[in-house]
């Protein structure tokens, strides 16, 4: 009998894998070491990436390095785990990929402190009282083009569009603009270290702070999102700073505090000599997640107030209006489908697939160690022996029913920009 999803859909099944095949899986581990055939065994991402063994030690897979942090997180999810979720990357795969998942994924700081200097001065070029110098490099120039999309709350896909290369190809003929891959890796990741190294900067020599947080559901892919924003006073001006901005497991209270003390030791020296308050909804999770903060004291957002005076006591008095708005949820309730669930069965999927894959080539590797056991002359090819590979095809697939609703198109991929504007 297959499980299904903890919603109770019985259409979705989560986990495919048998008792014993989940056995396997827990005992995975990642060595971590410098990959022999990688040039840059210097690089910081050797900590955290490193060989795919069993519970004996043995190598399972010699052409990828995986993830050990996003082995442990689905490791500790238990049965909601999935292999197919950890990172794993071929031996070539450059360095600078393995430090851009780790600070994305993980927020593993893999920058020296030499190059974030160097990105820290590039950026002193827009302060007010500098003379603007033109870009030298191409990653400069990267650098400019991310700075101009975010502060003006562009999408990173306007350099692809027929339009801006017409324009800056006969403006500038010889500039050869970046792909939105480019500047969505590199160049935004680049400015980020900047921008948050100034930030914690400025963080510094603050003792008294405001957090607000607000946690919502996203219409698309309903993820759990949380906003932290913090207030102080800055030489007596009101200064605003948008800390993070991440999907989070889930708006409980617990988790809630937990990532919200998570970035406060990221981005202050030390949180609990601090003087906090806090700003959020009534909510009863965001007053839990106060007190388990262990705030001063916290007050009731005066904008969610007057949207609560609005919704609940001015447009609820009328019954038409009501009647209107309840036929609205019951459709989206009846067609809506978590694109989480339908995930989960693909990743369950993908795991079964690994699972088979991975004990295969231990089975093969034992059988080897048995034949040089057994026979003194030399063994045959391994051409010989019949592998099976799996073959992947790529394409767009819907996972989800998309709601018709207005939006602007338009999402930043950092909280950069509200401290470079």
């Amino acid at each position: 009998m297959k499980r299904t999803a903890s919603s109770g859909n019985s259409n979705v099944s989560t986990q495919l894998l048998s008792r014993d095949e989940r056995r396997f899986v827990s005992k995975l581990t990642v060595k971590c070491r410098p990959y022999s055939q990688h040039g840059n065994s210097k690089a910081a991402c050797w900590k955290y990436f490193g060989s795919l063994c069993d519970s004996d030690g043995k190598v399972l897979d010699e052409d990828r390095v995986y993830c050990s942090l996003c082995l442990e997180t689905e490791h500790a999810l238990g049965d909601k785990g999935h292999l197919s979720k950890v990172t794993n990357y071929t031996g070539t795969t450059s360095s600078g990929n393995m430090n851009l998942h780790l600070s994305q994924q993980h927020s593993v700081v893999t920058t020296t402190d030499e190059k974030t200097s160097k990105i820290v001065g590039y950026l002193k070029k827009y302060s007010s009282d500098s003379h603007q110098l033109p870009a030298t490099s191409s990653h400069e120039i990267n650098r400019d083009i991310v700075l101009w999309m975010c502060r003006d709350l562009l999408p990173f896909e306007m350099v692809a569009k027929d339009g801006f290369a017409s324009f800056f190809g006969k403006t500038l003929p010889m500039m050869h603009l970046p792909s939105p891959e480019t500047l969505a890796a590199a160049a935004l990741e680049d400015v980020y270290q900047a921008v948050r190294s100034a930030v914690k900067a400025k963080l510094s020599e603050v003792n008294s702070i405001c957090l607000m947080f607000d946690g919502w559901t996203d219409r698309y892919k309903a993820r759990p999102y949380l906003g932290v924003r913090a207030s102080f006073l800055d030489e007596w001006a009101y200064t605003v700073v948008t800390l993070g901005c991440h999907v989070v497991p889930s708006h409980t209270a617990r988790a809630v505090a937990d990532h919200v003390g998570l970035l406060l030791s990221n981005f202050f020296p030390d949180p609990k000599k601090m003087y906090i308050t806090s700003c959020h909804d009534g909510a009863a999770n965001m007053k839990k997640t106060s007190q388990l903060l262990k705030v001063e004291s916290y007050q009731h957002c005066v904008a969610h107030s007057l949207h609560l005076l609005l919704t609940v006591d001015s447009i609820h008095k009328s019954t038409e209006v009501v009647d209107i708005l309840q036929k609205c949820r019951n459709i989206t309730t009846a067609l809506h489908f978590k694109t989480q669930l339908i995930e989960d069965d693909m990743a369950a999927t993908a795991d079964k697939n690994i699972v088979n894959d991975l004990q295969m080539k231990a089975a093969h590797a034992s059988s080897l160690l048995d034949l040089d056991d057994q026979f003194s002359s030399s063994l045959p090819d391994e051409s010989d022996y019949e592998t099976s590979t799996s073959t992947t095809t790529t394409g767009h697939c819907h996972t989800s029913l998309k709601s018709a609703c207005p939006t602007n198109g338009t999402q930043s991929s950092k909280w950069l920009i509200l401290f470079c504007s």
